[in-house]
């Protein structure tokens, strides 16, 4: 450790910080994204208020509603099929991700969409969905629960993206030499439809996706304000559309995304900053000597694995969405 400098150190511990966030975001997006209906919002037969309004419909562009032709598992005669595919959620995520690069915000659960599963009693055409869309955003709006930090962006009421195809888990994705699908290629060749609502708060206009328009093959899309696109696509557009619509907050980060450890007897507000947690650590492992905090000790482990030019178990790698899924994206 004597050819390391503390900068070295504490350059690392800034990327840890940053790093045990977004795995703890990414773990809560498996939970909303594929589990039970009282953790989702369903549209049923009666719209009625999402339990989770502030998780789900704020801070957000838009959403993802899921018609019952993009649902698996147990059919039922009243509700139809139940779930949501995984997949589709990290190859949702992994475009987005790519997309923003450094401008990724995750900050009081700000994410591209919220998914939304209609039930078999529940819309039945695409301006069905748009009117239902509306009325769960009039009644987000009256709910009193925005503050700074939490609220419905411009184009949420806006523009929606409905699913109305699974995801077949064998064929038509490109797969690595060992046989994972990549996940990036499931954005390229998925097709979504990116709708108009009709909303009167802001324009925007569809036309940018026209390069990339498929055959929209609906008989109720004649009337609406709507494209097919690939589903990389779609993330790309509401990515920018949000770039140019959102409302500037003042940054602040999100303290329960902070699952960091801290040394015992130091006060826990230190790990809801980076520069205040890496300060802690690095306090604390002057203090202790061989009983250097463990992120400071895996900080070390990474940082002699990087001059060797060896793997290291402790790199900055998040765990799969799946044993048979990749990203993608970059090396």
């Amino acid at each position: 450790m004597s050819d390391i400098s503390d900068f070295q150190i504490e350059q690392d511990l800034a990327i840890a910080w940053h790093f045990q966030r977004e795995a703890v975001f990414r773990s809560r997006l498996k939970t909303i994204w594929s589990t039970v209906d009282n953790y989702l919002t369903v549209l049923d037969a009666i719209i009625v208020p999402p339990q989770h309004i502030r998780r789900d419909m704020f801070n957000k562009p838009t959403a993802v509603y899921f018609e019952q032709s993009a649902q698996f598992g147990a059919y039922d005669d009243k509700y139809g099929y139940p779930s949501l595919q995984r997949i589709f959620m990290a190859a949702t995520y992994e475009a987005w991700r790519a997309r923003c690069g450094d401008e990724l915000d995750m900050e009081y659960g700000h994410f591209l969409a919220n998914p939304v599963r209609i039930t078999k009693r529940g819309p039945k055409s695409l301006s069905e969905i748009a009117e239902a869309h509306q009325t769960l955003c009039n009644i987000a709006e009256r709910c009193g629960l925005a503050d700074d930090k939490y609220g419905i962006q411009a184009s949420y009421p806006a523009v929606v993206i409905v699913c109305d195809q699974k995801i077949s888990p064998v064929g038509g994705f490109e797969l690595y030499e060992d046989g994972l699908i990549s996940l990036r290629k499931v954005a390229e060749q998925l097709p979504v439809l990116v709708m108009r609502t009709g909303s009167p708060l802001i324009e925007v206009s569809l036309d940018d996706l026209d390069p990339h328009a498929l055959p929209l093959e609906r008989a109720d899309a004649e009337s609406m304000n709507v494209r097919r696109v690939p589903l990389a696509v779609a993330v790309d557009f509401i990515v920018s559309l949000e770039a140019r619509t959102k409302d500037s907050r003042v940054h602040k980060y999100d303290d329960k995304l902070c699952h960091h450890e801290v040394p015992e007897g130091v006060d826990p507000i230190v790990r809801t900053d980076p520069q205040t947690w890496v300060a802690a650590l690095m306090a604390a492992g002057t203090k202790l000597g061989s009983e250097t905090p463990r992120n400071v000790r895996e900080a070390v482990q990474r940082i002699e694995a990087r001059n060797s030019g060896v793997s290291c178990d402790f790199d900055f790698e998040h765990i799969e969405w799946s044993y048979r899924w990749k990203p993608g994206y970059g090396s």
